[in-house]
């Protein structure tokens, strides 16, 4: 390792969204909201502490620095959710569920779509959400139905 670099050993809790899973997405989501509304018992914390979970929904786990017009501000950040979901349809439900969360909770989710193929359908509403976007393929050819409208 370079000297003075920083090692964080998770950056992000990745889970994936599809049509194309074994259980319905409306179980995959209701799976998901029970994860970020839900209490975890002690023994689904890790040896180090809190569990992915619990750091994904703590808005006090790290700290991290912007820099903006020369001047450094430190803000609160959390683990973030990175959601692999190719589908417009899903990906509204996602936003859906972020706001109903942060107010619910009154804390911040840091989401993250991966994939995205469809998201330029919905790009007002994600960005509004404050979701950031992975595209993971240049030039994406609709393979499956869930792509249908690249």
């Amino acid at each position: 390792m370079e000297g003075g670099a920083i090692a964080q050993e998770e950056a992000a809790l990745h889970i994936t969204i599809s049509y194309a899973l074994s259980v319905s997405v409306s179980t995959q989501v209701a799976a998901l909201r029970e994860a970020l509304f839900g209490v975890e018992s002690e023994s689904q914390s890790t040896s180090s502490g809190a569990s992915a979970w619990q750091r994904v929904r703590d808005v006090r786990s790290f700290f991290f620095f912007r820099f903006e017009a020369g001047m450094t501000y430190m803000i609160q950040g959390q683990m973030t959710l990175v959601i692999s979901v190719v589908n417009a349809d899903i990906m509204s439900t996602l936003v859906h569920l972020k706001s109903e969360y942060e107010e619910m909770t009154g804390k911040i989710l840091k989401m993250t779509f991966s994939g995205a193929t469809e998201a330029h359908l919905l790009a007002k509403e994600i960005a509004a959400a404050d979701i950031s976007v992975i595209l993971t393929s240049p030039r994406p050819y609709p393979g499956t139905w869930e792509q249908r409208r690249m």
